[in-house]
Protein backbone atom coordinates (compact mmCIF):
# COMPACT_ATOMS: atom_id res chain seq x y z
CA UNK A 1 0.00 0.00 0.00
CA UNK A 2 1.83 3.16 -1.03
CA UNK A 3 0.27 6.78 -2.20
CA UNK A 4 0.49 5.78 -5.48
CA UNK A 5 -2.05 3.26 -5.09
CA UNK A 6 -4.28 5.28 -3.01
CA UNK A 7 -4.71 7.88 -5.41
CA UNK A 8 -5.67 5.82 -8.33
CA UNK A 9 -8.03 4.55 -5.80
CA UNK A 10 -9.56 7.76 -5.20
CA UNK A 11 -9.34 8.57 -9.02
CA UNK A 12 -12.09 5.56 -9.44
CA UNK A 13 -14.28 5.16 -6.21
CA UNK A 14 -13.54 8.20 -4.31
CA UNK A 15 -14.86 11.85 -4.23
CA UNK A 16 -14.96 15.10 -2.57
CA UNK A 17 -18.35 15.59 -0.98
CA UNK A 18 -19.37 19.62 -0.19
CA UNK A 19 -22.40 20.54 2.20
CA UNK A 20 -23.88 24.21 3.42
CA UNK A 21 -25.32 24.71 7.23
CA UNK A 22 -28.37 27.26 6.67
CA UNK A 23 -27.18 30.88 7.66
CA UNK A 24 -23.57 29.90 7.41
CA UNK A 25 -20.64 30.98 4.86
CA UNK A 26 -18.26 27.95 5.30
CA UNK A 27 -18.13 25.28 2.79
CA UNK A 28 -18.07 21.59 4.87
CA UNK A 29 -16.02 19.08 2.58
CA UNK A 30 -15.58 15.37 3.42
CA UNK A 31 -13.57 13.00 1.19
CA UNK A 32 -14.81 9.78 0.52
CA UNK A 33 -13.68 6.45 -0.93
CA UNK A 34 -16.56 3.74 -1.27
CA UNK A 35 -16.65 0.20 -2.45
CA UNK A 36 -18.48 -2.84 -2.48
CA UNK A 37 -15.40 -4.73 -0.52
CA UNK A 38 -14.31 -3.47 2.68
CA UNK A 39 -11.21 -5.41 2.98
CA UNK A 40 -8.91 -3.01 0.60
CA UNK A 41 -10.62 0.16 2.61
CA UNK A 42 -9.30 -1.15 5.74
CA UNK A 43 -6.22 -1.45 4.75
CA UNK A 44 -6.42 2.16 3.50
CA UNK A 45 -7.58 3.13 6.93
CA UNK A 46 -4.78 1.43 8.97
CA UNK A 47 -2.32 3.53 6.31
CA UNK A 48 -3.52 6.34 6.81
CA UNK A 49 -3.44 5.73 10.80
CA UNK A 50 -0.14 5.23 10.39
CA UNK A 51 0.08 7.97 8.57
CA UNK A 52 -1.74 10.05 11.66
CA UNK A 53 -4.75 10.60 9.75
CA UNK A 54 -8.36 9.53 11.15
CA UNK A 55 -10.91 8.30 9.32
CA UNK A 56 -14.27 6.88 9.88
CA UNK A 57 -15.13 3.31 7.98
CA UNK A 58 -18.61 2.32 7.78
CA UNK A 59 -20.94 -0.59 5.71
CA UNK A 60 -24.13 0.54 4.94
CA UNK A 61 -27.41 -2.28 4.63
CA UNK A 62 -26.82 -2.63 1.37
CA UNK A 63 -23.24 -4.00 2.16
CA UNK A 64 -21.32 -0.99 0.46
CA UNK A 65 -18.35 0.13 2.39
CA UNK A 66 -17.25 4.02 2.83
CA UNK A 67 -14.96 5.34 3.92
CA UNK A 68 -14.44 9.31 5.25
CA UNK A 69 -12.10 11.65 6.10
CA UNK A 70 -14.07 14.70 7.81
CA UNK A 71 -11.25 16.62 9.92
CA UNK A 72 -9.99 19.53 8.31
CA UNK A 73 -6.48 19.05 8.81
CA UNK A 74 -7.00 15.33 7.79
CA UNK A 75 -8.22 16.17 4.57
CA UNK A 76 -5.51 18.82 4.16
CA UNK A 77 -2.83 15.99 4.70
CA UNK A 78 -4.92 13.84 2.97
CA UNK A 79 -4.83 15.29 -0.60
CA UNK A 80 -1.64 16.58 -0.14
CA UNK A 81 -0.11 13.19 -0.75
CA UNK A 82 -2.59 12.32 -3.47
CA UNK A 83 -1.67 12.89 -6.94
CA UNK A 84 -4.37 11.88 -8.91
CA UNK A 85 -5.01 12.19 -12.59
CA UNK A 86 -9.13 12.35 -12.87
CA UNK A 87 -9.94 14.48 -10.21
CA UNK A 88 -6.74 16.58 -10.16
CA UNK A 89 -8.50 19.86 -9.85
CA UNK A 90 -11.39 19.00 -7.33
CA UNK A 91 -8.44 18.33 -4.88
CA UNK A 92 -6.12 21.19 -5.93
CA UNK A 93 -9.20 23.53 -5.81
CA UNK A 94 -10.30 21.84 -1.97
CA UNK A 95 -6.69 22.54 -0.53
CA UNK A 96 -6.79 25.97 -2.17
CA UNK A 97 -10.19 26.67 -0.27
CA UNK A 98 -9.01 25.03 3.16
CA UNK A 99 -5.92 26.70 2.96
CA UNK A 100 -7.15 30.79 2.25
CA UNK A 101 -6.02 31.01 -1.27
CA UNK A 102 -9.68 30.86 -2.90
CA UNK A 103 -13.02 31.56 -1.81
CA UNK A 104 -16.17 29.36 -1.57
CA UNK A 105 -17.90 30.46 -4.57
CA UNK A 106 -14.48 30.11 -6.76
CA UNK A 107 -14.00 26.21 -5.49
CA UNK A 108 -17.79 25.76 -6.02
CA UNK A 109 -17.08 27.05 -9.78
CA UNK A 110 -14.01 24.71 -10.55
CA UNK A 111 -16.62 21.74 -8.90
CA UNK A 112 -19.54 22.89 -11.14
CA UNK A 113 -16.79 22.61 -14.47
CA UNK A 114 -15.49 19.32 -13.33
CA UNK A 115 -19.33 17.92 -13.43
CA UNK A 116 -20.36 19.41 -16.78
CA UNK A 117 -16.94 17.43 -18.11
CA UNK A 118 -17.79 14.32 -16.42
CA UNK A 119 -15.34 14.40 -13.45
CA UNK A 120 -17.68 14.45 -10.95
CA UNK A 121 -20.99 12.52 -10.22
CA UNK A 122 -22.85 15.30 -8.68
CA UNK A 123 -23.38 19.12 -9.28
CA UNK A 124 -22.40 20.68 -5.82
CA UNK A 125 -25.09 22.40 -3.88
CA UNK A 126 -27.60 22.26 -6.85
CA UNK A 127 -31.00 23.55 -4.68
CA UNK A 128 -28.95 26.53 -2.84
CA UNK A 129 -27.69 29.89 -3.87
CA UNK A 130 -24.10 29.94 -3.97
CA UNK A 131 -23.55 32.77 -1.24
CA UNK A 132 -20.03 31.56 -0.06
CA UNK A 133 -17.38 34.72 -1.40
CA UNK A 134 -15.36 33.91 1.88
CA UNK A 135 -12.44 31.79 2.28
CA UNK A 136 -12.81 29.48 4.75
CA UNK A 137 -11.20 30.90 7.49
CA UNK A 138 -12.48 34.24 7.19
CA UNK A 139 -16.10 32.26 6.98
CA UNK A 140 -15.00 30.20 10.18
CA UNK A 141 -14.10 33.84 12.39
CA UNK A 142 -17.46 35.27 11.11
CA UNK A 143 -19.47 32.48 11.70
CA UNK A 144 -17.19 32.69 15.74
CA UNK A 145 -18.19 36.29 15.75
CA UNK A 146 -21.66 35.62 15.07
CA UNK A 147 -22.32 32.90 17.58
CA UNK A 148 -20.32 35.05 20.46
CA UNK A 149 -22.56 38.20 19.93
CA UNK A 150 -25.71 35.61 19.50
CA UNK A 151 -24.50 33.89 22.83
CA UNK A 152 -23.65 37.25 24.70
CA UNK A 153 -27.49 38.45 23.55
CA UNK A 154 -28.83 35.24 24.72
CA UNK A 155 -26.80 35.93 28.44
CA UNK A 156 -27.80 39.22 28.64
CA UNK A 157 -23.83 40.08 28.74
CA UNK A 158 -22.31 43.09 27.10
CA UNK A 159 -19.77 42.84 24.64
CA UNK A 160 -16.21 44.39 25.12
CA UNK A 161 -17.28 47.14 22.62
CA UNK A 162 -20.40 48.08 24.04
CA UNK A 163 -18.40 48.05 27.44
CA UNK A 164 -16.05 50.11 26.29
CA UNK A 165 -18.68 52.60 24.55
CA UNK A 166 -20.77 52.79 27.71
CA UNK A 167 -17.49 52.80 30.01
CA UNK A 168 -17.20 56.43 28.83
CA UNK A 169 -20.65 57.63 30.08
CA UNK A 170 -19.36 56.55 33.43
CA UNK A 171 -18.33 59.09 36.58
CA UNK A 172 -14.69 59.24 37.36
CA UNK A 173 -14.92 57.26 40.25
CA UNK A 174 -17.90 55.11 39.74
CA UNK A 175 -19.21 51.56 41.73
CA UNK A 176 -21.96 49.01 41.12
CA UNK A 177 -25.07 51.73 41.26
CA UNK A 178 -23.37 53.38 38.56
CA UNK A 179 -22.74 50.92 36.58
CA UNK A 180 -26.61 49.25 37.06
CA UNK A 181 -27.73 52.33 35.80
CA UNK A 182 -25.67 52.65 32.76
CA UNK A 183 -25.63 49.64 31.63
CA UNK A 184 -29.23 48.24 32.40
CA UNK A 185 -27.99 45.34 34.81
CA UNK A 186 -28.92 43.67 37.15
CA UNK A 187 -26.57 44.94 40.37
CA UNK A 188 -26.26 41.09 41.11
CA UNK A 189 -24.13 41.21 37.43
CA UNK A 190 -21.98 44.37 38.09
CA UNK A 191 -19.71 43.47 40.11
CA UNK A 192 -18.43 40.78 37.42
CA UNK A 193 -18.96 43.23 34.80
CA UNK A 194 -16.64 45.79 36.92
CA UNK A 195 -14.07 43.11 37.25
CA UNK A 196 -14.32 42.62 33.49
CA UNK A 197 -13.90 46.17 32.66
CA UNK A 198 -10.90 46.21 34.59
CA UNK A 199 -9.17 43.31 32.70
CA UNK A 200 -9.99 44.66 29.32
CA UNK A 201 -8.34 47.79 30.10
CA UNK A 202 -11.60 50.25 30.30
CA UNK A 203 -10.90 50.72 33.76
CA UNK A 204 -7.38 51.26 34.80
CA UNK A 205 -6.24 52.80 38.40
CA UNK A 206 -7.64 51.92 41.64
CA UNK A 207 -9.82 49.35 42.45
CA UNK A 208 -11.85 48.96 45.85
CA UNK A 209 -14.22 47.37 48.28
CA UNK A 210 -15.94 49.64 50.77
CA UNK A 211 -17.00 46.54 53.17
CA UNK A 212 -19.39 49.22 55.00
CA UNK A 213 -22.00 50.31 51.71
CA UNK A 214 -20.74 46.74 50.01
CA UNK A 215 -20.15 48.67 47.25
CA UNK A 216 -16.87 48.11 44.42
CA UNK A 217 -15.75 50.90 43.81
CA UNK A 218 -13.46 51.71 40.00
CA UNK A 219 -10.97 54.98 40.14
CA UNK A 220 -10.46 55.10 36.80
CA UNK A 221 -7.32 57.29 35.33
CA UNK A 222 -7.51 61.02 33.31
Amino acid sequence: MDWAYISGFFDGEGGIAIEATKNSGVLILTVGITRKSKEVLEIIAGFLRTHGMSSRFSVSGEGISSLRIGGIKDIISFLSHLTPTVKARQAEASLDYLRGSITGNEMLSVFKKEYLRGRRRFAPLVRRKWNFGLTHEEANRLVKQERAAASAKARNCLTPSDLRAMFLELPLSFGIQDVAQALSVPRQRVSCIVKLMRCKGFAVGELRYHSHTRTLVCKRTT
